[in-house]
């Protein structure tokens, strides 16, 4: 059973909270085992916190609110929302998630990042084992404000590279693509293998 989810931002695309109704009994099927817990910055708390109260189903359903820049812990990870270059009135966060060994960022929804983002990765003691970043606009060029297209992509790896937050170790995924990018999976697979990119797929699983 999933009991945590984390939410980027309340953009239906990627969070749409009516399907929260279905934890009800008579919907799911196992809903004795606690609250589904789902984190997120002020308006996709505000969303789920209307369901929970409204539907009254604090037992199977419970929001979290999170803030940016402000560390959470869920189980044995370190989870630290981070400012993404995106729609503010979504409340759009990229994520550090971190444990003892590993750590990865998932950074969807995301332009070049904000200064904030850039200065506390810059606090990490050692580089990242995988990134996922947006790559929205695929192979087109000059998508750097609320999406990356590949070209601004490599220049915040690049970025990363020079800070030691990415390394020749780290697992690097261009990921959240769209039909705006001009591109299919082939041609984008054969453009990202030159820079050791991999791009993501339907299905696709990563171990790090």
């Amino acid at each position: 059973m999933i009991h945590h989810v984390i939410i980027t931002h309340k953009h239906s695309d990627h969070f749409y909270p009516n399907d929260l109704l279905f934890r009800r009994p008579g919907y799911a099927s196992k809903v004795d085992d606690g609250p589904l817990f789902v984190y997120g910055c002020k308006p996709a708390y505000e969303a789920v916190y209307k369901i929970e109260e409204r539907e009254n189903m604090s037992d199977y359903l419970k929001a979290i609110e999170v803030t940016p820049l402000v560390p959470f812990e869920i189980l044995d990870y370190k989870i630290t929302p981070l400012p993404a270059h995106h729609d503010e009135r979504a409340g759009a966060v990229i994520y550090l998630i971190e444990t003892k060994e590993k750590s990865m960022l998932y950074a969807h929804d995301t332009g070049y990042f904000k200064e904030e983002t850039w200065e506390h990765l810059k606090t990490l003691t050692k580089p990242l084992d995988l990134i996922s970043l947006d790559c929205t606009a695929s192979l087109r060029t000059g998508w750097r404000h609320g999406h990356l297209s590949f070209d601004c992509f490599l220049e915040v790896i690049d970025e990363l590279k020079q800070l030691n937050v990415v390394d020749e170790h780290t697992k690097i995924i261009a990921n959240h693509f769209s039909h705006n990018g001009n591109a299919n999976y082939q041609t984008m697979a054969d453009e990202a293998i030159k820079y050791n990119v991999i791009v993501s797929y339907d299905g696709m699983e990563v171990e790090f």
